[in-house]
């Protein structure tokens, strides 16, 4: 693991924002990428004075839209066929899917900005919300949202932990996905109690 994160650091300090740019655009793809571990190490060069903490925002901003984009565009030109048949590639498999696409239809919002955190929902995300024609610019919008949180968060934990930062990020991360899974079954409790009260009042 050392070895590893040694090597993304060693990548972000000769390729600078560039590398960081490619990475996160992998990453928005739904293609398995550290993307997160990269965001993390890049709070930790802030902290060192090594690169600009707006820098950071911007690229990890235009990398995870562009990337995220080209997955939505995906979805919604080639349609399910598609992610099904190549989906494999991205550890997108049918149950997975169809989890996914149950979420959506409940709300585009809490799938687009929550399952990003899950894993293994998290990188279907941009493909279902293409196939399911959700009008882009709440997909722009939803993605911007989760995208803040995101960053927020990963820079935080490299910038206030430093070199401490893999304790923190183990504890955060092994319980992140849960509070996200949380979250969205919280809303699509909501959702149904609502729509149930709605039959019964004749609405």
């Amino acid at each position: 693991m050392e070895q590893f994160i040694d090597t993304i650091l060693q990548y972000l300090i000769k390729l600078g924002t560039l590398g960081l740019l490619i990475g996160i655009f992998i990453d928005g793809l739904g293609v398995p990428f550290p993307g997160g571990f990269m965001i993390i190490i890049s709070g930790i060069l802030i902290q060192r004075g090594d690169i600009s903490f707006f820098e950071v925002l911007l690229v990890v901003f235009v990398g995870h839209l562009s990337g995220s984009s080209a997955a939505y565009f995906i979805g919604q030109r080639v349609g399910l066929s598609f992610v099904e048949r190549f989906g494999r590639y991205l550890r997108i498999t049918g149950q997975r899917l169809a989890k996914g696409q149950h979420w959506l239809e409940q709300s585009a919002a809490a799938f687009i900005i929550l399952g990003r955190f899950i894993p293994t929902i998290g990188n279907v995300t941009p493909y279902l919300a293409g196939v399911g024609k959700i009008k882009y610019l709440w997909f722009f919008i939803y993605s911007c949202t989760f995208v803040t949180l995101w960053t927020a968060l990963n820079i935080s934990i490299g910038y206030i932990f430093g070199h401490s930062w893999q304790q923190a990020s183990a504890v955060i991360s092994s319980k992140l996905w849960l509070v996200g899974v949380f979250l969205l079954l919280l809303f699509v409790a909501y959702k149904y109690y609502n729509n149930k009260n709605k039959e019964r009042n004749g609405v």
